[in-house]
């Protein structure tokens, strides 16, 4: 049986620890999940953030393999009316093909049904597909079977294209959640969801509980994620429905994808992956030899297969030295285009140096100087800056500039540290993960150290390297290799 998964990552997910998600995190994880097979992507509440709301504006630009993005927002308030409910406007005007409000299956008001569904409606009358989220459901059934089912008839009969059910508080359990959902089952057909949430850590088995009782719609966040004790973690949702029960939730091809997202997902979050998770954790990954599929593949595909050994070997050293490289696309490339041109170096790093000064009160002043040999020979600049990273930047811009002047268009969109072996307190290694952007494309580079400058500087040379190497294959007669090889990096 088809399953329809709608991932809430971007929304519930980043109001747990993972709350630091960028606009630029929520567009890479829209596009990961995207090719990941996921149905419907729940972007945000565009009514609540500015976030949210540039989020949706740029996502009109991106190209959709599958998902049909979500915008999320509630029923229309007790004082507005559907055309100047500011909550439902900010729905409209997010722009995306299905939204999905949340009402209370409690009680409050006399209003409340009919604000339902004129809210479905609405919405309905503007082309939408509605998911109706009917929040509180569990405990208003346990409470007030009779019109707990009334709000979810309300949204039917307006024209809600989803019911889905939402045990909002984690509270219930597995046994009372069955015949809560056969009920319901009994008394509407259509599409019947279900959203749990972990607070009695049932929320995966609570979701496979109402698939069984007739649920084709579940919801859930990849690694789990959301406040307090998170919600069901899709991932595992989505790997028990394919391989243990027999359903379709993205079908069995893209399964062996969903330990590499929740990897990147992680890494965006600067959130560690638990070393246990089901069908995630590095004991229940598939083969190692599967790293190389991970890579672009009309590079790899160049590759000879004493190249594509050592490529493997080198992988498997970098990750072991801490590169998480699923979240770090650029470096993946750079990696094959190495293995396809080993002799081309743009240019060596002689040495490098960062003094930062601070007196009393007074901002910090930072100045980096950094030695290069190109194949024209060799090029020494000096720069202040707004920190060691930034006067590294400029130092290294100025030392190409004359050789390769498109690099100036290289800059930094984001930037990430997470330590790795904490024990070691302040002496602890550095993985720092920087996204750029340059001629309408961005890629993300990783550096490790137990200097985290050292680590920046490395994803930064990693960067320019890549541009450098794109460019080449744009125009042949750029110089590629420097004759005195000297290994400063």
């Amino acid at each position: 049986m088809k399953i329809f998964t709608l991932d809430t990552t971007l929304r519930n997910g980043a109001h747990g620890e993972a709350g630091s998600f960028s606009v630029e995190d929520k567009l890479l994880i829209a596009q990961k999940l995207d090719s990941l097979g996921i149905d419907y992507i729940e972007g945000g509440w565009p009514a609540s953030s500015a976030r949210d709301k540039e989020f949706f504006s740029r996502a009109r630009g991106l190209r959709w393999q599958h998902a049909r993005l979500a915008a999320f927002g509630s029923i229309r308030f007790s004082k507005s009316t559907v055309e100047d409910d500011r909550n439902l406007k900010a729905l409209l005007e997010a722009g995306t093909p299905t939204v999905a409000i949340g009402g209370k299956s409690l009680e409050d008001g006399p209003d409340k049904l009919r604000r339902i569904a004129e809210s479905v409606e609405f919405l309905k009358t503007h082309g939408k597909e509605v998911i109706y989220d009917a929040e509180h459901f569990f405990e208003g059934h346990q409470a007030d079977p009779r019109y707990a089912l009334r709000t979810l008839q309300a949204a039917r009969e307006a024209g809600a294209d989803v019911l889905c059910l939402c045990d909002t508080n984690g509270g219930a359990a597995t046994g009372r959640l069955i015949e809560t959902v056969s009920e319901v089952r009994r008394h509407f057909d259509g599409v019947i969801g279900i959203q749990s949430r972990n607070d009695c850590d049932l929320a995966v088995a609570n979701t496979l509980a109402a698939v069984e009782a007739g649920a084709t719609h579940v919801q859930g966040s990849i690694n789990g994620y959301g406040e307090r004790c998170g919600h069901a973690n899709l991932a595992s949702v989505i790997a028990n429905l394919e391989l243990k029960l027999g359903h379709t939730a993205i079908g069995p091809e893209k399964t062996a994808k969903l330990a590499d997202v929740c990897r990147f997902i992680a890494e965006l979050a600067n959130l560690p992956l638990r070393r246990d998770q089901p069908f995630v954790g590095k004991n229940a990954s598939a083969s190692r030899g599967d790293m190389l599929g991970r890579l672009p593949q009309d590079l790899v595909n160049r590759l000879s297969e004493d190249a594509r050994r050592e490529l493997l070997e080198r992988i498997r050293q970098m990750e072991y030295e801490g590169h998480e490289l699923e979240a770090a696309d650029g470096t993946c490339e750079l990696l094959v285009r190495e293995a396809l041109h080993p002799g081309t170096r743009f240019f060596e790093v002689e040495s490098f140096e960062v003094i930062t000064r601070a007196s009393g009160r007074s901002p910090s002043r930072t100045t980096a100087t950094v030695n290069l040999r190109t194949p024209d020979g060799v090029h020494s600049a000096t720069a202040a800056g707004h920190g060691p990273f930034n006067a590294l930047h400029l130092c290294l811009r100025k030392c190409l500039a004359k050789l390769h002047p498109q690099i100036s268009e290289v800059r930094l969109t984001d930037y990430k540290v997470r330590v790795l072996d904490s024990r070691k307190g302040t002496a602890a290694r550095a993985r720092v993960l920087v996204e750029w952007s340059g001629h309408r494309k961005s890629w993300t580079t990783v550096g490790v150290s137990d200097n985290v400058t050292e680590a920046s500087w490395n994803a930064l040379v990693d960067a320019i390297r890549l541009e450098l190497m794109r460019l080449a294959d744009q125009d042949p007669g750029i110089e590629r290799v420097v004759e005195d090889y000297c290994w400063g990096v």
